[in-house]
Order: C-alpha cells, then sequence, then structure tokens
C-alpha cells in the first residue's frame, strides 16, 4: 500500500502531472470509476492513483480499522482480478487510504499533487435526489482546480473510446481551443462530431460571431472533426440540451467548471453543478 510519504517522492520525480486520481468507494460504482480512469491511463500514460477515504465521526482518533483495511485489501486484489481477467486495463496503479471527509481529502490531495485528472463515478439522474445535499463529487466539482471526469451507472456500459458525439460549451476565448487540444491527447478519439454552444451565462450580443471564428479555427487546426453551431435556446438551457442529446446521439458533455464560493453553490450553481444532477452522460469539467 502506498504512503503519503511515498506520494512525496513521486511528487519529487515525476511534477505528479502524470497522476490521475480516481477517489472510490466499496459500493458497485467504484467499478465505474476504474473502468474509465484506467482507460484514460492506458491512453494517455497516465499513472492511476486509486483513493479511498475513511470517514470517521467527529471525536474519533482517526486511525483507520481492521475492518477498513481488510477491505481495501480485498478491494485491490479485486482490482488485480479484473485486469488479470481483461475486465479492466492492465496499467500500473497506486493505492492510497487516508482518514478524514473524502472531499476535503480530495482537495488537500489536489493542492499537493496537481494531478492531470480527477475520475468519479455518479448515480443515475433518477437516483440523484438523495445526492442533492452532501453529494462528494458535487463538492469536489465546485472546490477543486482539477479537470474532473464524471460517469453515471447508466453510462459506464459505453466505452469512452466510443464517443463519437460531444456537446462542448464554449467560453468563446483561448480556453476552448486549449481545452479542446487537452482532450483529443487524452482520449486519441481519431475523428469526433462536437456541438459548439455557449455558456449561458456569457451569452451576448457578440456570442454568435465569436462562436462562428471558434468553429472555423477548430476546423482548420482539427481537420478530422466536425464542428458544428445547432440552435440553442439559452432561455430553457435543460429542454434545449435534452432534445439536443436526444436527437444527435450525443455521448459527453464538456463544461467550462469555476471554483465557486459557499453562498454561490446554494443561490447560483454553477452550470457544471446543475449538469451534474440533470444529466446522465459522461461529463468533462475543465477548470476556468
Amino acid at each position: 500500500m502506498t504512503t503519503n510519504e511515498d506520494f512525496v517522492t513521486l511528487s519529487k520525480i515525476t511534477g505528479m502531472s502524470g497522476n490521475l486520481l480516481i477517489p472510490v468507494d466499496f459500493s458497485p460504482r467504484a467499478e465505474i470509476a476504474l473502468r474509465v480512469g484506467f482507460f484514460f491511463a492506458r491512453t494517455s500514460g497516465l499513472r492511476p492513483v486509486v483513493l479511498y477515504v475513511q470517514e470517521s465521526a467527529p471525536g474519533e482518533d482517526g486511525d483507520l480499522s481492521e475492518d477498513t483495511l481488510r477491505r481495501f485489501k480485498d478491494f485491490k486484489e479485486n482490482i488485480d482480478s479484473a485486469q488479470k481477467a481483461g475486465r479492466l486495463p492492465d496499467v500500473k496503479y497506486s493505492t492510497l487510504l487516508q482518514d478524514g471527509l473524502a472531499e476535503e481529502v480530495i482537495a488537500d490531495y489536489c493542492r499537493r499533487y496537481e494531478p492531470s485528472l480527477i475520475v468519479m463515478a455518479t448515480r443515475d439522474k433518477t437516483r440523484k435526489d438523495s445526492d442533492l445535499v452532501g453529494s462528494v463529487t458535487a463538492e469536489v466539482v465546485d472546490s477543486v482546480r482539477v479537470p474532473l471526469f464524471t460517469s453515471t451507472e447508466r453510462a459506464s456500459s459505453i466505452p469512452p473510446s466510443a464517443v463519437r458525439h460531444i456537446v462542448m460549451f464554449c467560453t468563446m476565448s483561448p480556453h476552448d481551443a486549449a481545452s479542446l487540444h487537452k482532450l483529443l491527447e487524452m482520449t486519441r478519439f481519431p475523428s469526433v462530431e462536437f456541438f459548439l454552444l455557449p455558456v449561458p451565462d456569457l451569452v451576448s450580443d457578440t456570442s454568435s460571431d465569436a462562436l462562428i471564428s471558434l468553429r472555423n479555427y477548430l476546423s482548420r487546426t482539427y481537420p478530422n472533426a466536425t464542428f458544428r453551431l445547432p440552435d440553442f435556446n439559452t432561455d430553457n438551457i435543460n429542454d434545449s440540451l435534452n432534445s439536443l442529446v436526444t436527437n444527435n446521439n450525443i455521448g459527453l458533455l464538456i463544461v467550462p467548471n469555476k471554483k465557486t464560493s459557499v453562498f454561490s453553490r446554494i443561490f447560483k450553481p454553477s452550470i457544471g453543478h446543475r449538469f451534474l444532477f440533470q444529466q446522465d452522460l459522461p461529463m468533462l469539467l475543465l477548470p476556468v
């Protein structure tokens, strides 16, 4: 089992830019995160770090319990078995077991080591009501400045390599082209159809011209991909997005993500936070 000291040494050697963090629990959703995370590791050369957080009650000493240690040992053995059986990509990985609040441990890890990507699994839309308050993934969305990929139980049967139609919400800034470059480099998609949409909060009189300029630039830069500007009603974003997703077999949402305050999370949640509970699609949230 990898210790914190091991990670300090590893960070000095690799700069941690090559690490991919996969927070897991012992639920079936963990397999979703592992499957997607190990896929990205194999295609991009990142090294997965599988993190489990033992959440202690207030006043407890914070020591890892024997039950937690046993279950995590069994969990790791299941990963190794799945790799040998071909159910998971055969990539080298590390494990990290800590005590604390999961969202705080994840945020602290990101501040210390700056992983290239976090991969987390979420519930399907029909089962997310119970997650509206206290969701670890939602806390990570709002507080961490690291790219985050989320996948639901329903979407987990579709490998990322099979995604061919993607909705990308754009800031109409150089960030959009940089984000797309990172995605194509990480996934090595041979040919993908992108539907470019403006971030609703950034829509202005010049948005249309800016999107056209972005579409033309991306088409020249990535000739193997197709970039479209669909009609989209930003005043009714949920219905418009659902229609676009249904009619075009959309397999992934790319959403710019801005760190928000506690006040903003309650009264004006980010677009990434809202989509986390409203969509069943995998989502890539990129910090801006």
